[in-house]
């Protein structure tokens, strides 16, 4: 295992599945040389034979791959999933934490560090990351918190970008100026200071995106799946679509 706490001493092969924002993003992190395999945009790659493998796929070619690399030990999803769709696997989860309009500083300074796997997918993800994975701040977790952590954060945020959404609406009723509330909300600290801007950074109300709402929706889903009451999720849904569209 301590051959991998050295980032220099050995040349391991990288290949990243998918060439879009979230691939591109994951080679800016890579300290060395990554192969892109990507035919939707002219990519191969023998990623069988690779150390590691990254997935940054849409969800929905997802399942092709997990199936071809069920028996690789070090495959790091990227992509959002279903936290039932990696139960009793040996994949690692590593979410990505991007907007779209600043993807790429984002990749490079991300909010949080989070890898959903075993010690040794930790170590070798160590051994070609520009990250320092074996800082204290790290977080590691299981495979399946991982997953449902991104959904949930993304979720979280929706929820939230609705909420203001909604102040916003109720501020032009009673003739007072929503960004003056926005500015006395965050003073307070638990509130942040993130996710307040309406319309947001896309000039629009709501939240669009491919991020919000697919985790906003798997969320839901999931929770109805399971028998948990998923009213809040339906009604910012439902909402963000009014907001959005109105």
């Amino acid at each position: 295992m301590d051959r991998y706490l050295n980032k220099t001493e050995f040349d391991l092969k990288v290949a990243i599945i998918g060439a879009g924002v979230v691939g591109q993003s994951t080679s800016l992190t890579i300290d060395g040389t990554s192969l892109f395999h990507d035919p939707t945009m002219g990519y191969t790659a023998d990623y069988l034979s690779a150390d590691l493998v990254f997935l940054c796929v849409p969800p929905y070619a997802l399942e092709d791959y997990l199936t071809e690399l069920q028996t690789h030990p070090y495959v790091y999803i990227r992509t959002t999933v279903n936290p039932d769709l990696i139960k009793d696997t040996q994949f690692a989860v590593y979410p990505e934490f991007l907007s779209e309009n600043t993807w790429a500083e984002d990749a490079v300074d991300p909010p949080a560090l989070i890898l959903g796997g075993n010690p040794l997918q930790l170590l070798h993800l160590n051994s070609v990351s520009k990250f320092d994975w074996l800082d204290p701040n790290v977080c590691s977790t299981t495979p399946e918190h991982a997953a449902l952590m991104k959904m949930s954060s993304n979720a979280f945020f929706a929820t939230k970008i609705t909420f203001m959404n909604t102040l916003f609406a109720l501020c032009q009723e009673m003739d007072l100026e929503y960004t003056e509330l926005a500015r006395v909300l965050s003073y307070d600290r638990r509130v942040g200071r993130q996710h307040m801007d309406v319309p947001g950074p896309d000039d629009y109300f709501g939240f669009g995106g491919g991020g919000l709402p697919t985790c906003t929706q798997e969320l839901r889903s999931l929770l109805v799946s399971q028998g948990v009451p998923a009213d809040l999720l339906t009604t910012t849904l439902h909402l963000n679509e009014s907001y959005r569209n109105g």
